[in-house]
């Protein structure tokens, strides 16, 4: 819908006096020079949306309007390049306040930014008379900013966020309809490969439409923002910060709890909000604050029970205390803003009808809203807050210190060098063996371990413990939603067995030869390259060999064997061993079942590189990551990039990772 800045420059209209009479060659050969008079990537952060309303020409009779030429002059670059700096120094950027009319360059950080700030300008009617979105919607006509969001819906856990961060969510979301919260919620699981269930037409979903959505009249003697909201920290109900030390595995079989929805979503209380809306809401910002709990089997148990709780609070009282004092890891409590009018006399030609509720987003952080110059900071009273059912309460703190790799909220950086750049490429790796579904089929069901748990314990087992050190690890763990202090994939439970595909034995067709052997009540069958094929439990041994005929793949051949040691140490498994060491002991088998068919499969493709730690060595590659809410690019230095790689296609773009929640891609420089 909003046409993406894929390119590094894109020109929408370009104006040039020309005595040529090839307008066609002439228009080929300023577009080449523009092109490759491009800003450097780290002009902007990545993500970032510069937008432009006009550039002349820096040095106006300089470029050449000949056929064939592509390349600017020097001299023309580098003021191109000093001019397009200023304008981003100068640009206009929605947290400092209402966007000018006649601003030069608007700036967005990212796209969720974007959305946010397009669905407050739409409804105050002020779309078809800010240039900046008439330059990004172009010759599109969108019927309404809930269609702009359904179509980047890989933002708009973003865009909540942002809304949410200044107050004025449920002021953006009133009178959001049925249909319109069924397609957000239809985009947010079809892109984020969500659990069906979800999906508001899912006969599996009874949360949705049991009640119908009743739209508010609207009142024109109230204020068109909503309340200003007392924000509280995520990491715990009663707003201290978690103590230090490892974070205890909680409970894999608990049922769902809406208490643990509170916790995340301090801010969406009463009884005021839809069905419809709190859907949207939930799902978006959980996806934004906690992904593993979104991913989660029971969450649309346990969405069902948050919304029924917080529909049927109805009484308020007046806060004793602000949730956020003596917390010094608690955001500061946002005051109250002015909200800006709506917009009137909308020209003829405009097509989108001002909605009621309108209001910008101020700076991050600000008391007030910069006008002419001035701040002001209007008094308002504390806002009434809605009593939660006291058992979601109770077991919501009850469970606060269980869950802290959940609800703990973690710092992300945008920018950071790492010595562990090559983790990245093993995204090509668990797309290629069905891990995890890629951007062509999101709904594909993949493994429960989180996808950055993912890459996190395979870095952590193969390159040991410097790799805590390195910023990529708590960079894995902010966009996994986990605390940096509790290790990966504590909530994944792998299954006992092991059993690989078929497709998993394909590069090893050339030695279709596997030894098996039956010991200690299990069946272990390996492969001549040095990783298991099949172990799983077997009464007897010829159970086991029953069952070894009935798994192997067409053209292989099994052979028993009576050694033992060849098959490496079997470990009986203990009933009596409690739930956590059960999980810590099983996560620890399936990496070790898994990571030397990584070794072997990478021998396979990349037969130049004679590693003896191959796996370690890919591993170990200096890059440079950039991130977005919606995206993570590497940088490599092209120079030392080992050609092995590229042949083999490890360096290929993953782009959307839907179990990521991120577009990942390469650059190397």
């Amino acid at each position: 819908m909003i046409r993406s800045p894929s390119a590094a420059l894109r020109v929408r209209e370009l104006r040039a006096q020309l005595p040529v009479r090839d307008a066609v060659g002439a228009r080929f050969a300023l577009e080449h020079q523009l092109g490759g008079s491009a800003p450097p990537e780290t002009l902007l952060p990545a993500g970032a949306w510069l937008l432009i309303r006009s550039l002349r020409d820096p040095q106006p009779r300089v470029l050449s309007s000949r056929a064939g030429q592509v390349i600017a002059p020097p001299a023309w670059q580098n003021a191109f390049r000093s001019r397009l700096e200023n304008l981003v120094t100068a640009a206009a950027r929605p947290q400092r306040g209402v966007i000018p009319s006649e601003a030069e360059a608007v700036l967005f950080r990212h796209l969720g930014e974007l959305l946010a700030c397009f669905a407050q300008s739409w409804r105050a009617g002020r779309v078809p008379r800010e240039w900046w979105w008439r330059s990004l919607l172009g010759e599109l006509r969108p019927e309404s900013w809930v269609e702009v969001w359904t179509f980047h819906a890989e933002a708009l856990p973003s865009a909540l966020s942002q809304l949410a961060a200044h107050g004025i969510l449920e002021a953006t979301l009133t009178g959001l309809r049925l249909p319109e919260a069924s397609a957000l919620i239809a985009a947010l699981v079809d892109r984020f490969g969500l659990d069906p269930c979800l999906l508001p037409d899912s006969p599996m979903n009874a949360w949705l439409r049991p009640v119908p959505d009743a739209v508010p009249a609207a009142d024109s003697s109230a204020p068109e923002s909503a309340p200003p909201t007392v924000f509280s920290s995520p990491r715990s109900t009663d707003g201290s910060a978690d103590a230090p030390g490892e974070a205890p595995v909680p409970s894999l079989d608990s049922p769902p709890d809406a208490g643990e929805l509170f916790a995340w979503l301090p801010e969406v209380t009463g009884p005021s909000w839809s069905r419809s809306a709190l859907a949207v809401v939930a799902i978006g910002l959980i996806l934004e604050r906690a992904p593993q709990r979104a991913r989660a089997a029971d969450f649309g148990e346990q969405l069902a029970r948050w919304m029924d709780s917080v529909r049927s609070a109805g009484e308020t009282v007046e806060p004793t205390r602000n949730p956020t004092e003596n917390s010094s890891d608690a955001p500061a409590a946002r005051t109250s803003w002015a909200p800006v009018p709506a917009a009137e006399g909308v020209g003829e030609s405009a097509t989108m009808e001002p909605q009621p509720g309108s209001a910008e987003i101020p700076e991050s952080g600000a008391h007030g809203v910069i006008e002419g110059g001035s701040v002001s900071v209007p008094e308002a009273p504390s806002p009434p807050v809605t009593r939660t059912p006291e058992s979601d309460v109770q077991r919501a703190a009850t469970r606060a210190d269980g869950d802290r790799d959940w609800i703990r909220e973690p710092v992300v950086r945008e920018e950071f060098v790492t010595a562990a750049g090559g983790l990245f490429y093993l995204t090509n790796v668990a797309l290629s063996l069905g891990l995890y579904g890629d951007f062509t089929q999101p709904r594909r069901p993949g493994i429960e371990l989180p996808f950055w748990d993912f890459l996190a314990v395979i870095g952590d087992r193969v390159l040991g413990p410097t790799f805590r050190a390195d910023p990529l690890w708590e960079s894995l763990a902010a966009w996994s939603g986990r605390d940096v202090s509790a290790p990966p994939g504590s909530r994944f439970l792998p299954p006992a067995d092991w059993c690989l595909a078929d497709s998993w034995l394909i590069p090893f067709q050339d030695t279709p030869v596997i030894s098996w052997l039956w010991a200690k009540g299990q069946l272990r069958a390996w492969h001549g390259a040095g990783f298991v094929v099949l172990d799983r439990a077997c009464a007897s041994a010829t159970a086991a060999e029953s069952e070894v005929t009935r798994w192997l793949p067409e053209g292989w051949t099994a052979v028993r064997v009576v050694d033992s040691r060849q098959a490496g140490p079997i470990v009986p498994r203990d009933p009596t061993e409690s739930e956590t060491v059960r999980q810590r002991r099983a996560l620890r088998r399936w990496l070790a079942r898994l990571l030397p068919y990584l070794q072997a499969r990478l021998r396979c493709a990349l037969p130049a590189l004679a590693e003896v730690h191959l796996l370690r060595s890919v591993l170990r590659q200096t890059g440079r990551v950039r991130c977005s809410p919606t995206e993570v690019v590497v940088h490599f230095p092209l120079a030392s990039h080992p050609l092995a790689l590229r042949l083999a296609g490890l360096d290929r773009d993953p782009g959307w990772v839907p179990a990521a929640g991120r577009s990942i891609s390469f650059v190397y420089d």
